[in-house]
């Protein structure tokens, strides 16, 4: 079975991110994070679609990164809209992404449809969303 290192895929993205949003800002997945009130953030996903044996040699990992942009519902939709286009831009395909362990391709980004969501059951805050799916490929030499 083919396997590439999910988490270190995630930080060769991150790396990009950070370009566009301060690592105080990013709530990582499935950690605990608490959004400053009246303040945007961006939750990070990742959504393997699959993995493969490319070659005898080489594995492959299909994936979506989804970052989420959160801002406070009524501020408006100026700094999201700031935020998801720096981030489609960050990730456009023809920029490369620079790793001596990894090679990763971007295939594209793209945003999805605002909602409103209150994001903890003791949240009192209600956030609007707006989703960035970046998809790309991982490859990394097979292990023996």
């Amino acid at each position: 079975m083919a396997t590439v290192d999910r988490e270190y895929a995630r930080r060769v993205l991150r790396k990009r991110l950070l370009t566009v949003v301060a690592e105080t800002d990013i709530a990582p997945e499935n950690r605990t994070f608490t959004p400053v009130a009246g303040q945007t953030w961006v939750r990070e996903t990742l959504l393997p679609i699959h993995e493969r044996l490319v070659t005898t040699e080489i594995n492959e990992l299909y994936a979506i990164l989804r970052y989420t942009v959160h801002t406070p519902k009524g501020s408006g939709t100026e700094k999201q809209g700031k935020v998801v286009q720096a981030i489609k831009d960050a990730f456009a395909p023809q920029l490369p992404l620079d790793d001596t362990r990894m090679d990763v391709t971007l295939e594209r980004s793209e945003a999805g449809v605002s909602r409103e969501v209150g994001v903890l059951a003791d949240d009192r805050q209600v956030w609007n969303v707006v989703p960035v799916d970046v998809v790309f490929r991982a490859y990394t030499k097979r292990q023996v």
